[in-house]
């Protein structure tokens, strides 16, 4: 069932389909605030092959704003030929952070990333 996230004080599981860096942020803005403890949220988005849709987002370009919300990128799958979805976690519940600074996106992830070199 599709429901709107606006009727939600906290969410436990959220999928959002995105086709745009603009999308990423206003959904972000209203949905990961609203992110209780450890909840799952995954954002789909085209792949770089869809022959349907072409779009400037990527599985590593367009995700800064997460960032911002402290939420670093820790699975990928694919969808279908077209769509492809990340899942972000709230950097202080990933258990082994082992990219490098370079590699996360969040302050917390960095500051974790520097503490492993």
């Amino acid at each position: 069932m599709r429901e709107t996230v606006a009727n939600h004080d906290t969410i436990d599981f959220v999928l959002v389909f995105v086709k745009s860096g603009e999308e990423i942020s206003q959904y972000s803005e209203l949905i990961l605030p609203k992110i209780k403890d450890d909840g799952i949220v995954w954002f789909a988005y085209p792949k770089k092959s869809s022959k349907k849709y072409k779009v400037a987002i990527s599985r590593d370009i367009g995700w800064e704003t997460l960032g911002d919300y402290n939420f670093e990128p820790v699975r990928q799958i694919s969808i279908d030929e077209d769509w492809s979805a990340l899942r972000f976690r709230k950097v202080e519940f990933i258990k082994s952070f082992t990219r490098g600074e370079e590699n996360a996106i969040s302050a917390k992830g960095k500051a974790r990333a520097t503490d492993n070199e």
